[in-house]
């Protein structure tokens, strides 16, 4: 074999991983979420998507639920004393929000609240404070409208959502929850819930009085 010959060999061994490899290179950014969907339709994916959908609901409570930062010491002022005391309503909100949650939790627990009649008490506050309101938005689209008017964090709009695209699955039989799984589900439907009755509550005491 002649020097040419071996070296049009080699390079015809040689391109075709070359080409694979710059493929790859050029494709990556797309890589991560196209598996991720074809995960969702190989054995178990339903359950493998719902397990996502949870984990991110966990993260967005932890977030919504986080502690504000104090500033630093300084001399007290009036409008310090202000503070503190919307600060105080704001923790008797938050003590009365968790007591809501872990009543509503228990009431499901007893009866066995399925999935789908459990996202459905969510909609139920939501239809509550569109009727106070007066406005005829609902559902998602309420959620957004809460949230521009400072009502909701925007976390819990992505929460709504997440628990939604749960709920989806269940009602479509794409899947039958384990008993972890209903347990966390529920926890985050009773948690947003929970808030939800706070909004209602917080608009039922600035009704104007007449």
């Amino acid at each position: 074999m002649s020097w040419l010959q071996f070296t049009d060999s080699m390079f015809g061994h040689l391109v075709w991983p070359a080409v694979v490899i710059f493929i790859i290179f050029m494709l990556r950014p797309h890589l991560g979420p196209l598996l991720a969907r074809l995960s969702e339709f190989g054995f178990g994916g339903a359950t493998l998507k719902f397990d996502r959908l949870l984990s991110k609901g966990r993260e967005i409570i932890a977030e919504a639920d986080a502690p504000e930062e104090t500033e630093p010491e300084q001399k007290p002022t009036i409008r310090d004393a202000e503070k503190v005391s919307s600060q105080q309503r704001e923790l008797q909100r938050k003590l009365e929000r968790t007591k809501r949650t872990l009543n509503l939790l228990k009431a499901w627990r007893v009866t066995g609240t399925p999935v789908p009649h459990a996202f459905s008490e969510v909609e139920t506050e939501l239809e509550k404070i569109g009727e106070q309101l007066n406005v005829k938005a609902r559902n998602g689209m309420l959620v957004r409208m809460l949230v521009t008017r400072g009502l909701l964090m925007p976390e819990l709009q992505e929460l709504y959502d997440t628990l939604r695209k749960g709920r989806d699955a269940a009602v479509h039989g794409e899947l039958d929850p384990t008993i972890t799984q209903y347990k966390e589900y529920t926890n985050q439907a009773a948690f947003l819930v929970g808030f939800l009755k706070g909004v209602s509550a917080k608009l039922e005491e600035n009704k104007p009085r007449g």
